[in-house]
């Protein structure tokens, strides 16, 4: 006979069984109800119901591209080939201050939190996964 496994995912504590299917199934029928209508209600007053058309949004918050990471933002495809090292352009994206450049090919700049995402770039790295130095990011 085959050890038990210590780390099973379906082994349960000692005393608890499973619930039978028909069991769970009444116990589901009984806890849920279903939405037969739709109604305009004030958003305070709206708590526990299910929306019943999608909601959208007037314009987009925040209106362009951000990060929430400090890191290095850089064209995903300026690694084909590489080891994974990039020049480190000049400046750096920081937040209500854009880079005012497009990034070059090949290159990786600076980015802080908040930060638009700069043009020529479709990558952030956190920074703590990278090492600058030398004018080089890898």
């Amino acid at each position: 006979m085959k050890a038990r496994l210590r780390d099973d995912c379906f082994a349960l504590p000692p005393g608890v069984d499973w619930t039978p299917v028909d069991e769970a199934l009444e116990r589901l029928r009984d806890a849920v109800q279903c939405v037969t209508g739709a109604e305009d209600v004030a958003l305070d007053a709206a708590a526990g119901r299910v929306l019943a058309a999608p909601v959208v949004a007037r314009r987009s918050n925040p209106p362009k591209i951000n990060y929430a990471v400090d890191g290095y933002a850089f064209a995903w495809e300026s690694l084909g080939g590489t080891d994974g090292e990039l020049a480190l352009a000049e400046g750096r994206a920081a937040a209500g201050h854009a880079l005012g450049a497009a990034v070059p090919a090949g290159a990786a700049v600076r980015i802080l939190t908040g930060a638009e995402l700069p043009e020529g770039t479709d990558t952030v790295v956190l920074q703590e996964d990278a090492e600058a130095a030398g004018g080089r990011v890898h």
